[in-house]
């Protein structure tokens, strides 16, 4: 995973299991991570292990059947960080 530092990414579930392990092995890389779930308690525990590993997320409260939450997601991402490059 070379060349991913500075990069964005939305990570859906990034609060627990794989989400939370996938946030925190980007984060680990230097991207910066959009967290997009509905437990804002499991994903502050998850932006805090990726702030001891020197990453930078967000939590963004989403519901993922709801189009414009997803809307709003995508939004404050890139407010945040500038930009989200789809792939």
């Amino acid at each position: 995973m070379q060349g991913l530092k500075d990069r964005v990414a939305i990570v859906t579930g990034g609060n627990s299991g794989f989400g939370r392990a996938t946030s925190l092995v980007l984060a680990k890389q230097g991207v910066r991570v959009a967290i997009a779930a509905r437990s804002m308690q499991q994903a502050e525990e998850t932006l805090g292990m990726m702030n001891g590993v020197g990453g930078k997320g967000i939590f963004i409260p989403t519901d993922h059947t709801q189009a414009t939450e997803v809307e709003a997601l995508i939004e404050s991402t890139v407010a945040t960080f500038g930009r989200l490059i789809l792939a």
